[in-house]
């Protein structure tokens, strides 16, 4: 086992040539000809758990004292391959855990929630089960909105706890269930994405984070084993409607909304819409609520998500406005003369319109009251 440096100054040669090491270690400096550059190389003999044991310390000192370029850090490579099968085993019982309790709410909805899982990526499941999107923003402005530039610790902990967070995970399974995951998910995301992707770790973080997974890996066996017993005793499964909740927020990361451009949209087609009695009046109605989510003035949740759709379909009448315009005044020529035929514009532009599902526009009253409801004088997250 390896471990190799690149050092492009003689600035630190004469203190490594002299550095101490253990008998077991040999040490081999090697001198790159015609340029400044020379490499260290440590080794130890076989590739085990002692092995890295013996290298990660002399693996910390040069790095720390020496700042090198590491050409090969084998020490840490163990440990990551060490790592691989608990961390992977958790990934496999964290997904089947969802699984089961998807399947055993036994509604229809139960294949379509596993597959969206399945789609997803373990970070977006964490995303998804235990971030708060609107806690984050709402700690960010009060915080700026209410202390000072000099603040203590005991005023931003008071500060952040009177804030209400809802985590899905929460909601749907409940903080006594897996609770070192609850409380420790950033910790097992971050030494998560170490193995997976291959970062430099040490002695220490190796044996914390084979800890962390091993319990958690133990209380999942026991949540899955709850929850089966409690299917098998005809227990309540889960708290929630779990499968129309998690959906809506799988749906939320499966359709991402760039709303940027909706302000300019609703103006360009309230402008439209005030002089043409083609329209709609739902639609009009719609409009002074679009730009609100542009603004950030309004929260948008999944239900909405196809609506933002059916709003690109009404956008892109406004290119065939004018020839409907056009069309609506051949039809009073004809009416005038007692021919009745319907010009070809205005009929494509009816079959346009009957394509979008009005239904799954926003209600602007309720939404406004909704938001209202939340926070009178606060923007929400979208």
């Amino acid at each position: 086992m390896i471990q190799e440096y690149l050092f492009t100054s003689d600035q630190y040669k004469a203190d490594l040539e002299n550095l101490s090491i253990s008998p077991k270690v040999t040490k081999e400096i090697t001198t790159i000809e015609n340029s400044k550059c020379w490499t260290l190389l440590i080794s130890v003999p076989g590739v085990s758990m002692e092995a890295a044991k013996i290298l990660d310390p002399l693996n910390r000192k040069v790095c720390e004292n020496y700042r090198p370029t590491v050409l090969a850090n084998e020490c840490s490579a163990y440990f990551n391959k060490a790592l691989y099968p608990i961390v992977n085993e958790f990934e496999r019982k964290l997904r089947k855990l969802l699984y089961l309790a998807s399947s055993l709410h036994g509604d229809e909805n139960s294949q379509k929630v596993i597959v969206g899982l399945e789609e997803q990526e373990l970070g977006n499941i964490f995303e998804t089960l235990f971030s708060d999107a609107a806690f984050v923003k709402k700690a960010k402005e009060t915080i700026n909105k209410t202390l000072s530039w000099q603040f203590t610790r005991a005023e931003l902990l008071d500060v952040i706890n009177k804030l209400d967070e809802n985590r899905l995970w929460t909601l749907l399974l409940g903080d006594d269930c897996v609770e070192t995951l609850c409380s420790s998910f950033s910790e097992i995301r971050n030494y998560r994405n170490d193995v997976m992707h291959a970062h430099n770790i040490d002695y220490e973080q190796f044996n914390k984070a084979h800890k962390l997974f091993k319990k958690v890996n133990t209380e999942l066996d026991s949540a899955i084993g709850k929850l089966i017993g409690a299917k098998e005793t005809n227990t309540e499964v889960t708290s929630t409607d779990f499968n129309n909740t998690l959906s809506s927020a799988l749906a939320a990361l499966h359709s991402p909304i760039d709303t940027s451009g909706l302000l300019v949209v609703s103006e360009a087609l309230k402008s439209i819409t005030s002089n043409q009695p083609i329209i709609s009046p739902e639609v009009s109605k719609t409009l002074s609520q679009i730009g609100r989510f542009a603004t950030g003035e309004c929260t948008l949740k999944p239900e909405v998500i196809a609506a933002i759709a059916n709003l690109g379909k009404i956008a892109a009448l406004q290119s065939e406005i004018a020839p409907a315009t056009r069309a609506m005044s051949e039809i009073a020529k004809q009416l005038a003369s007692y021919k009745i035929d319907i010009p070809p514009a205005v009929t494509e532009l009816q079959q346009r319109l009957s394509e979008i599902d009005f239904s799954m526009l926003p209600n602007s009253n309720n939404t406004q009251q909704e938001d209202e409801e939340k926070n009178p004088n606060e923007p929400h997250e979208i």
